[in-house]
């Protein structure tokens, strides 16, 4: 076997862990996830009057849509707190990839025990 056979099965066995953990973590927690529209997201904060250099928290942030659109759009900053690990790791991923990483932050905890203050 070489190199490059034991890489793509490597690979393969990773993609295979992330994809069940993907649909077994909302099993677990009780919520499937579901991502929300842009359009949406941009409205609602609108209405909340969400200020530049303002400090916004998105339990439950998913993918971190809203807290990249709020750093981006808004200039606010954004923290996140997710319980599903692939979740959270997408919007860490989201934060880097939009520009916005020195103002949001994602945290992979439950909400519930988290301190806000």
């Amino acid at each position: 076997m070489n190199a490059l056979s034991f890489s793509l099965i490597a690979l393969g066995g990773l993609v295979l862990v992330c994809s069940a953990v993907w649909l077994l973590v909302p099993a677990l927690y009780g919520l499937p996830w579901v991502p929300t529209r842009e359009a949406r997201i941009r409205r609602a904060l609108q209405l909340a009057g969400l200020q530049p250099g303002e400090q916004l928290y998105d339990l439950g942030s998913g993918d971190g849509r809203v807290l990249a659109l709020a750093a981006r759009e808004f200039g606010a900053r954004a923290t996140g707190i997710e319980i599903g690990p692939m979740q959270c790791l997408a919007g860490w991923l989201r934060a880097r990839l939009s520009g916005s990483r020195d103002r949001v932050r994602t945290r992979w905890g439950d909400f519930y025990r988290a301190d806000v203050r």
